[in-house]
């Protein structure tokens, strides 16, 4: 029997290069993205040149050397490009603030794929990101009501999109009582919620009527308006109004389950959210079904909108 050769150099010996090579490059201070780089790549290539020496010349060997190349090269482009990627969101980010800063930054490191920043605000794709992260901003906002609930915190949210994740039926799935849950803890601390349900009908339908009973139990305000008096909009939103947080989720239309994904953003800067609320905050007065909020809540809402009047058109 011929020699038998050994192509992949010991595991541990790789490894031990990488390391020092690494501590080697702390030591005279390269930044930690280069340091990581050059040291994966600096083992890659000792196993490399390792398993060049013990091959047998043949066109399999050459073949398999430069299917490694290509590897390696695509490795580090991929790592370089996600650097830079990376980098572009978190300057993006560090420029906002409160808690569409915060809120963000949170999400991010948990949505890194998917993470886009747009001039409008924040844009994650994904239904099931959608759900998870109102879920998160309602045990967040939960939680700093409970921190300080001398503050009345105030959130108005427009629903357009499919009712049935608030039917009681629906409630054994989890998601139900994970959105609706904290939202009663913020509300009993002394925070406000105010929810108008857009549907196809004049009148709320049994589904409707269900739904909103289910968020009158955990202290929600809510309304319901025809969609035909509502303003064409492409998405439906929540507007946190301590820093004029906003997220807003994208659906194919009115009382659609299919959500493409969604844009944290603020009132000022994503244009539409004042102007909508407005216009349904008006039909429900002039039908004699209003909102009792109180005068000094609405006059924050009011300096809000001026606010963004005066400096950025919506």
């Amino acid at each position: 029997m011929g020699k038998k050769y050994n192509y992949l150099i010991p595991p541990f010996i790789s490894v031990v290069f990488a390391v020092l090579l690494g501590l080697i490059l702390h030591q005279v201070g390269a930044k930690l993205s280069e340091n990581i780089i050059a040291s994966v790549f600096a083992a890659f290539l000792l196993n490399l040149t390792y398993n060049v020496y013990g091959l047998k010349s043949s066109r399999q060997d050459i073949s398999r050397i430069k299917s490694k190349i290509d590897q390696t090269d695509s490795f580090v482009t991929d790592l370089l490009t996600n650097r830079s990627r990376i980098d572009k969101i978190q300057n993006s980010l560090a420029k906002k603030k409160g808690t569409l800063k915060e809120f963000s930054l949170d999400l991010f490191n948990d949505y890194l794929q998917g993470f886009e920043v747009r001039d409008s605000g924040v844009y994650v794709k994904g239904e099931e990101i959608a759900v998870e992260t109102a879920k998160a901003f309602w045990s967040r906002i939960s939680n700093l009501q409970n921190q300080s609930p001398e503050i009345e915190r105030v959130v108005r949210v427009v629903h357009s999109n499919d009712i049935s994740i608030w039917l009681p039926e629906n409630q054994n799935n989890g998601k139900t009582s994970e959105l609706l849950t904290p939202q009663q803890s913020f509300i009993k601390k002394g925070g406000k919620v105010y929810r108008i349900l857009v549907g196809e009908k004049d009148e709320p339908d049994d589904d409707y009527k269900e739904a909103m009973k289910v968020m009158k139990d955990h202290g929600i305000k809510v309304r319901y308006v025809c969609k035909k008096f509502v303003t064409s909009s492409k998405f439906d939103f929540l507007h946190y109004d301590m820093d004029n947080f906003v997220l807003a989720w994208q659906s194919e239309g009115t009382n659609s389950t299919d959500i493409s994904g969604f844009i944290l953003s603020d009132g000022c800067t994503l244009k539409g959210v004042f102007s909508r609320w407005q216009h349904l905050f008006t039909h429900l007065e002039n039908n004699g079904n209003p909102f009792s909020i109180p005068d000094h809540l609405q006059k924050r809402m009011d300096d809000l909108m001026k606010e963004c009047e005066d400096n950025i058109p919506c």
